[in-house]
């Protein structure tokens, strides 16, 4: 491995290359935007891979299918408003995690696919791979088993309790009892009688009831009974509930039996599945040594975790800097053919869009011992602009303390921090309080202000904001609810206020996600959405939404658009409370928009993905002398993929895609060709070709465009990464007699840097 003084050199001198070919660099910064991070966690003969985001994101399809050194999998947000605010760039990336099971070459998330969203994962060898939504739904989860295939290796063995940062409960701590009897022998032979179908029964639901109260030892009483009947409807049920029952009571090595029990009874179906995942985690956490408290629900952004933990304090520092030049200049052509040439008119018009220079850092401190944990997290940019009007801007994405108290299982987080959750509509400055108090219930608490934009210093708009909500799961761990109540104030006045719940399910086939929002200060609903998927057997995927929302989102300063006045208060000199809210309203639109997606493998090299949305802003009303706006009217989008693997080389990627627009002024036809094909491990190729027509619905207007662009990627070493991007853009539009030609060309050149420190491994450079 290279020195850290050589990597230092070659760092600088690509620093110095980009500054004096004025091209901006982007080998994918960590921004802290659209990623929040990755995070590993090691189970039994399976990595599984966590991947934030920091907006509601539904989980579309993936590509390939099981295997292969690059994963495409392909997102949805949840949130369109939220996720336009974050979406500022068209690339991002993210320190890749080590993994037991899978070197990660690289993580990152474009935005300009035709297919939407897409977050890749590049391993540095093949491996196999099952990807699923994150039971929270700002995440991805990818299980990993490594070079082999593995039927217990399951992102759904990633639950929420997994990856929210909740501390590990104190009764983790018990002691393992004796090794238990053989459970099988319960299982009795002969007829069942009527009346042992009538006792098993009441004694299964007696048992649901005391499982519900919590009454573990006379659940557990409750279940051998109905075990101890000849087989019957609830013999599989009741043996799974007893293990499931022993493993919360802590008697895991009677859990594990159990659970070996129903596998040898019951083999196959989705019982079994859920078993041999539970199975799974109990084979881990066996290798925590006693007295320690269990990590293998807790997941490390740097390291895998194993299972086991060490004395004293643990910690660990990681982070990336990167460097990316951008140039985007073109070059317009105008003609009016109806009128003769002039020999003294320039008829070329240069811009130079963009030239700047961006620095990103990020960094990540953990440190830990048996009575806490602890992290620091700071996430920020610098874009200097080399024009003469070009500017020197630092922005902070991220900026923060978060603590959590084991035996107390409380987590308290203070600063710049981003929230799509209890009411909360994103990054804000100030303080999160969350408690534990059962399994089923989290109590959370939270004050802050809104942060705008990630330039502005902390609490400067006279905004802010305090709510509470409530986490509780009724039933099992497939289905959990949020219900909050958030009070927001700005400059005195009642900025919003808002009552709402969410709804999450999630398991092996299915997932479904629902939130309503209901201003109380105006009286109308703000957000409803609903969004959801189901995995068929053959591993196609249909996924819906639907979603109903005032656009912007429903405060009271939205009155002051359009107005020359700066603050409410100045407003009110104007109009009453009442009619500012009037104003309010007025200045708000509604959208509505209805999505459909569907995928297919047709075998292992080929998919294909089909997606169709309708959407619909209404019309705002004119009022205090701001004009009305006209609604879009209905507005539909439907696309089709068709994508292609190990066609000339093992791990290249092939996609080709077709997109129409209908939209109200104008249809527009797009078709996309794109290809990632792997030169070396190292080295990368993405050559891409769109070709798009734009017609015009109310006159003779057209537009013709062609993009080629080639990008190259390469892994110096397993910590540096370089990248470089070129491409063109040649549009032709057409008005009566106007010709419009532009060519406009980009560069895209830079490096990414990684490093991680711990106590027992020092400095990784």
């Amino acid at each position: 491995m290279s020195s850290p003084i050589r990597h230092a050199l070659y760092a600088l001198s690509l620093m110095v290359i980009c500054i004096f070919l004025q091209s901006r660099a982007q080998a994918e910064p960590v921004l802290d935007r659209v990623l929040t991070g990755a995070t590993v966690i090691e189970k039994a003969g399976c990595s599984l891979i966590r991947v934030g985001f920091n907006f509601r994101v539904r989980y579309q399809s993936h590509f390939p299918g099981s295997n292969g050194r690059e994963l495409r999998i392909f997102v949805r947000a949840i949130d369109d408003a939220v996720a336009t605010s974050q979406i500022l760039v068209r690339r991002e990336s993210l320190r890749a995690p080590a993994a037991r099971h899978a070197t990660i070459a690289a993580i990152e998330f474009e935005v300009d696919r035709q297919a939407g969203p897409t977050l890749s994962i590049y391993f540095r060898d093949p491996v196999f791979f099952k990807v699923g939504q994150g039971s929270d739904f700002t995440s991805i989860v990818i299980a990993v088993p490594g070079r082999k295939s593995s039927n217990t290796c399951e992102p759904g063995l990633l639950t929420s309790s997994a990856e929210t940062p909740k501390q590990p409960r104190a009764k983790a701590q018990r002691k393992l009892p004796p090794a238990p009897r053989k459970p099988t022998s319960r299982l009795q032979g002969g007829e069942l009688s009527d009346a042992d179908k009538a006792n098993a029964a009441r004694a299964m639901k007696e048992a649901r009831t005391a499982l519900g109260k919590k009454e573990l030892v006379r659940a557990i009483q409750l279940l051998t009974k109905v075990l101890g009947y000849p087989e019957n409807e609830h013999s599989a049920k009741a043996l799974e509930l007893l293990g499931v029952t022993r493993e919360r009571k802590g008697q895991l090595a009677h859990a594990k039996a159990e659970y070996e029990a129903y596998l040898v009874r019951y083999p196959k179906g989705e019982g079994a599945e859920r078993v041999r995942q539970r199975l799974a985690g109990i084979l881990t956490s066996r290798e925590t040594p006693k007295g320690q408290l269990r990590k293998t629900q807790r997941a490390t952004a740097n390291t895998p975790s194993s299972g086991k933990t060490r004395k004293g304090t643990n910690w660990s520092i990681s982070g990336s800097w990167s460097e990316f030049y951008f140039r985007d200049e073109s070059i317009r052509t105008f003609r009016d053919t109806s009128l003769p040439p002039d020999p003294n008119e320039d008829p070329e018009d240069r811009d130079v869009f963009q030239n700047d220079l961006l620095s990103a850092f990020d960094f990540v401190a953990r440190w830990e011992n048996s009575k806490h944990q602890s992290k620091i997290r700071f996430a920020g940019a610098n874009e200097q602009g080399f024009e003469d009007d070009g500017e020197n801007e630092t922005s902070v994405a991220t900026l923060f303390l978060e603590t959590s108290v084991t035996h107390w299982n409380l987590l308290t987080r203070v600063g710049r921090q981003n929230r799509n959750t209890g009411g909360v509509l994103g990054r804000f400055d100030g303080g999160l309080l969350s408690w534990q108090a059962s399994d089923k219930i989290q109590l959370n608490g939270v004050i802050g202000s809104p942060v705008a934009n990630r330039k502005d210093g902390p609490f400067e708009e006279d905004l802010y904001f305090y709510g509470v909500s409530i986490d509780y799961r009724p039933f099992d761990m497939n289905f959990d609810t949020s219900w909050f109540f958030i009070d927001q104030r700005a400059e005195g006045f009642v900025d919003r206020r808002a009552v709402g719940a969410e709804l999450r399910y999630f398991d092996e086939t299915r997932t479904a996600f629902a939130t309503v929002d209901y201003d109380l200060n105006f009286g109308e609903l703000n957000t409803a959405i609903f969004s959801g998927s189901w995995t068929f057997p053959d591993k196609s995927v249909l996924a819906l939404g639907a979603d109903h929302r005032k656009s912007p989102s429903l405060f009271t300063t939205n009155a002051l658009q359009g107005q020359q006045l700066d603050n409410l208060r100045d407003l009110l000199g104007i109009f009453s409370e009442d009619d500012i809210r009037r104003v309010a309203l007025d200045r708000t639109a509604t959208s509505q928009s209805a999505t459909i997606g569907y995928s297919r493998p047709l075998n292992d090299m080929f998919q294909v993905n089909f997606n169709a949305t309708w959407y619909d802003i209404s019309s705002t009303s004119a009022s205090a002398g701001v004009d009305a706006i006209l609604s879009t009217g209905d507005e539909y989008f439907y696309s089709a993929q068709v994508l292609a693997t190990n066609v000339v080389k093992q791990g290249d990627i092939f996609v080709a895609g077709a997109r129409y627009a209908d939209r109200a002024n104008s249809d527009i036809f797009t078709i996309d060709f794109n290809t990632r094909y792997p030169v070396t491990r190292e080295f990368r190729l993405n050559p891409r070709l769109r070709f798009t027509y734009r017609e015009n619905k109310f006159d003779d207007g057209n537009e013709l465009a062609v993009l080629p662009s080639m990008r190259l990627n390469y892994d110096y070493t397993r910590t540096l990464s370089f990248e470089v991007e070129a491409g063109a853009k040649w549009s032709l539009r057409e008005q009566g007699t106007i010709i419009d030609e532009e060519n406009e060309f980009f560069v895209i050149l830079g490096f990414r840097y990684d490093f991680h420190a711990d106590e027992s491994s020092g400095w990784k450079w």
